[in-house]
């Protein structure tokens, strides 16, 4: 049995804490850089990401920057398809936290 390397272990460490607290509910994960903002819900429990949107996608692609517009843009793009719910909750939740940072 090899050892687990310090980043192995902080990094099982970190998702064992996550998918401990979550009590089963999917997370939303949002990352924001300077010229883009990704959002993400997902499944601890199963480790899938469950929907995904960002500023990179074909009918968001227009907006610049990583703006209260472009959140609202990622929250308003609605994919077709059987995770068209989750998805309705990841672009509620965008525009929650879009309209808290104006």
């Amino acid at each position: 049995m090899s050892r687990l390397t310090h980043f192995d272990q902080r990094r099982r460490r970190v998702r064992t804490a996550i998918a401990r607290n979550s009590g089963g509910r999917p997370r939303l994960s949002v990352h924001r850089s300077s010229q883009h903002i990704y959002a993400q819900i997902i499944d601890d429990t199963n480790g899938v990401t469950l929907a995904a949107a960002s500023t990179l996608e074909k009918g968001v692609r227009g907006t610049t920057g990583a703006t209260t517009g472009a959140a609202a843009a990622v929250g308003s793009a609605w994919p077709s398809g059987p995770r068209r719910p989750v998805f309705r909750l990841l672009c509620s939740t965008v525009a929650v936290f879009s309209s808290m940072a104006a």
